[in-house]
């Protein structure tokens, strides 16, 4: 017996000497990364990225420089209607329940009938951006956080991770080699005694990260908020006007994007009064576009026209990427204004297809961050704005305008 436990001690030392062996020999071959920090020069308080790092953070970033930078081009018409209409519509609690899933490459939302609850399996960072999508699409949005219904199912989110600050970031390269290493300690383990570990399967070898907490939390957003530059916020979901009626259907919570966004510029700019319900009326009585089908962005610029707010033309991006037109919006920024901006959050998404969508860039960091007053995939930040790059490769910027106080 006594020779059992040498030898096992032994064995365990061995280890030990190898994982300390291999780490110093890491540390010996790991090149210098610069540290040097790079002021901010925004006043804006900013808030931090909601997501994790992980071992895939250096080549998301590598992909985010390359992209060419894009000229806009810059016209005084411009018609695009802004929609969360999906081709078909996506499945309800009852189709789950009758055996339907909604699976994507970001999310996975079944039903478990051991549990008799629905089962949400987040399999990127961009889940919750879909689980949005999905409790707006039907009608869900403020009973997503009840556990009676809902579970989250532990999983690996192994994917790509938005990028958590600069593209230019020296950090994301020490993060990757420390995620690394703790991987290949787990394979050293694995191959020495033949189980699998942090996991079930034999492949499972990428730590778990835990899942980012729901934002779409049953306390209601406090509406109006104030913010950066006394500016006001408004969110189109989970404040008090979610159910507000559009003229031609639906409610201001499932399409409601565009007046939410002219109501916040209006509020800031011209008239503090405005809310939301002000700017729906508005549009019915002009007899513009609003309803399930979205809304358009020349009817948004003629409101803000028509209410005391200065434009520019439009300037049309075609679907680039935030790295790609930062420049344009900085520019715009350093002269004085803000942007109008409508984006696309999706390409073929079976709760709102493209998901087209309004809202309001007010700055943009030292590190490239695009900073925006977002009535829905913002309506949880606190404090405002909201950093539009942690939804990255989203939004693909569609067009945008440039707005201040017409004095």
């Amino acid at each position: 017996m006594k020779k059992i436990v040498l030898a096992a001690l032994i064995v365990l030392a061995v280890i030990l000497a190898i994982v300390v062996i291999i780490g110093r020999l890491r540390s010996i071959q790991r090149p210098v990364t610069d540290t040097t920090v790079v002021p901010t020069v925004t006043a804006i308080p900013l808030p931090s990225t909601r997501f994790p790092t992980s071992s895939t953070t250096a080549d998301t970033t590598a992909q985010y420089r390359q992209l060419p930078v894009i000229t806009p081009i810059v016209t005084d018409n411009f018609d695009y209607q802004q929609s969360t209409v999906p081709v078909r519509p996506p499945p309800n609690l009852d189709d789950l329940k009758n055996g339907a899933v909604y699976d994507t490459d970001n999310l996975k939302i079944s039903y478990s009938s051991t549990l008799d609850k629905y089962v949400l399996t987040r399999k990127t960072y961009l889940a919750q951006k879909e689980i949005d999508e999905w409790t707006r699409a039907t009608d869900l949005i403020g009973q997503i956080n009840n556990p009676a219904l809902f579970v989250d199912q532990p999983s690996t989110i192994s994917a790509t991770v938005a990028p958590s600050s600069s593209p230019t970031s020296s950090s994301s390269s020490t993060t990757a080699s420390t995620a690394t290493d703790a991987t290949d300690l787990t394979e050293l383990f694995r191959s020495l005694f033949s189980i699998p570990i942090g996991g079930s399967t034999a492949d499972n070898l990428i730590p778990t990260l835990a899942n980012p907490a729901p934002l779409s939390s049953t306390a209601a957003a406090i509406t109006p908020v104030k913010t950066i530059d006394n500016l006001v916020y408004f969110a189109q979901c989970n404040g008090q006007y979610d159910q507000y009626p559009l003229p031609q259907g639906c409610t201001l919570c499932q399409s409601g994007c565009g007046p939410t966004t002219a109501t916040m510029v209006i509020a800031s700019y011209a008239q503090p009064g405005f809310v939301p319900p002000t700017t729906v009326d508005y549009y019915r009585q002009q007899q513009f576009t609003l309803g399930c089908a979205g809304s358009k962005v020349n009817d948004l610029k003629q409101t803000l026209n028509d209410h005391g707010v200065a434009t520019t033309p439009y300037l049309l991006f075609n679907g680039a990427r935030a790295n790609q037109i930062v420049s344009t919006l900085k520019q715009y920024l350093a002269d004085g204004w803000t942007l109008v901006t409508v984006g696309e959050y999706a390409d073929n998404s079976p709760s709102c297809g493209k998901c087209g969508h309004f809202f309001w860039v007010i700055d943009v960091d030292a590190n490239d961050n695009v900073w925006a007053l977002d009535p829905f995939y913002g309506r949880f930040q606190n404090p405002q704005p909201f950093n539009e790059n942690s939804l990255y490769p989203y939004p693909k910027y569609v067009a945008a305008f440039g707005v201040k106080a017409n004095r």
